[in-house]
């Protein structure tokens, strides 16, 4: 039975007003076999403002078009039909939160940075997890954590709270709010989804990105494999933007099991070191796109010389691929095997609690400093499985290793 905190939430959900009719009016379009393009201009253009703001997006950089759009149905040419359709939600939830959403507490800038990294990479790695339509993952990243939005709004001073706690203890937010709301942000971002009629696969992309993969069990949700991957791919963007640093995700903690959804749906882990590097030029140009005042990202291009090399050598593949990933995050260039017979100017290694007597004197005879990566998850162990702190972990890289970059 739900109890009246919930009750409460719930209810301001309710009372929230619904997004603009020409966008309800466009996923209707969407269901029609029968609409065209007249259909689409007309709903678009009884807008000024949507009007404005799509030929405004159509022309940016973050498209990167060859031609100057002037009119909504070159748009819809172009762009295609539910590439407009998306571009539409996208920019009415984001007007929405700006006039509804005060930024009393709360740094609304780098709330939606964090989506829009989210969101960049979800729409990059869209064609390695079979999404039909990269716009369609765009928005999905965009509106992921609408839900946090809400509780910063109508439970401002509860929610700061639990956000301190997060920042400092050992549970994550989403635990954290489910105690004292009995709901966390993800279910309640699904809810006003289906307040808003939005269609199943947003619902269930904003609903159950937190929600945990079993290790054997490739998770395809709802009604075909296509909503399924997109869970999985907003999952492993929502991670990727938190190891960016892309805005402020609200939780530092990390789960590294994100690693097994790459597996899950092939997808190579140097696509995402990649991703890495891409992601700040793809977050500039979004930038534009949301008004927001430009911010340089801290995400460094690694460089393959030989003082910013290090060796990780850890025997399970999830840590070990993670790890990587937050290393070049940090600037450094990964090699994940060694010619122990020859001397390696490197950083440093990093290794579990047990090596081999080979790799021992190697490490003995080259003075490279040893991070054991095992010592250091027993001592900063967390209630959250397999989760590490993110802020902890790179401290403990980077005073470690900084001494040898140079």
């Amino acid at each position: 039975m739900e109890n009246k905190v919930i009750r409460d939430v719930l209810f301001k959900i309710q009372s929230l007003p619904p997004l603009p009719s020409s966008v309800g009016r466009l996923f209707q379009l969407a269901d029609d076999p029968n609409t065209d393009i007249r259909d689409i201009t007309q709903t678009i253009s009884g807008d000024q403002a949507l009007t404005t703001k799509v030929l405004r997006v159509s022309n940016s950089a973050f498209y990167g078009l060859s031609h100057r759009v002037s009119t909504i149905s070159q748009a819809v040419m172009i762009l295609g039909f539910q590439g407009v359709k998306n571009l539409s939600l996208g920019i009415s939830v984001f007007e929405f939160f700006h006039k509804n959403v005060p930024d009393v507490s709360f740094n609304r800038e780098d709330f939606w940075r964090h989506s829009l990294g989210v969101a960049c990479s979800s729409r990059i790695l869209s064609p390695l997890f079979r999404i039909p339509n990269p716009e369609e993952a765009y928005t999905s990243g965009l509106i992921h954590d609408i839900g946090r939005a809400i509780f910063m709004e109508y439970f401002t001073e509860q929610y700061i709270e639990l956000l301190k706690k997060a920042e400092v203890g050992e549970k994550s937010l989403i635990s954290l709010e489910r105690e004292a709301f009995g709901i966390d942000h993800a279910a309640l971002g699904g809810k006003l989804c289906e307040h808003w009629k939005l269609p199943h696969i947003f619902i269930q992309a904003v609903a159950d990105h937190h929600s945990s993969h079993p290790q054997k069990q490739p998770v395809l949700k709802g009604q075909d494999g296509h909503e399924g991957r997109m869970v999985n791919l907003i999952q492993v963007a929502d991670n990727v933007a938190k190891i960016a640093r892309v805005g402020a995700s609200g939780d530092p903690h990390v789960k590294m099991d994100f690693m097994q959804l790459l597996a899950v749906e092939k997808v190579l882990p140097d696509h995402v070191f990649q991703l890495l590097v891409d992601l700040p030029t793809e977050i500039q140009k979004a930038e534009v796109f949301f008004d927001l005042v430009a911010k340089p990202l801290n995400v460094k291009e690694t460089e393959d010389i030989p003082s910013n090399r290090v060796a990780v050598l850890l025997k399970n593949s999830v840590e070990e691929g993670f790890v990587s990933m937050v290393l070049q995050r940090l600037g450094y260039h990964v090699v994940t095997s060694l010619d122990i017979n020859n001397e390696q100017a490197l950083a440093g290694v990093i290794i579990d609690e047990v090596v081999s007597p080979t790799l021992q004197e190697f490490i003995y005879r080259s003075h490279l400093p040893v991070l054991n990566f095992a010592k250091w998850q027993n001592e900063n162990k967390t209630t959250i499985n397999h989760s590490v702190h993110l802020e902890r972990l790179e401290a403990w890289l980077g005073e470690t290793l900084a001494s040898r970059i140079g």
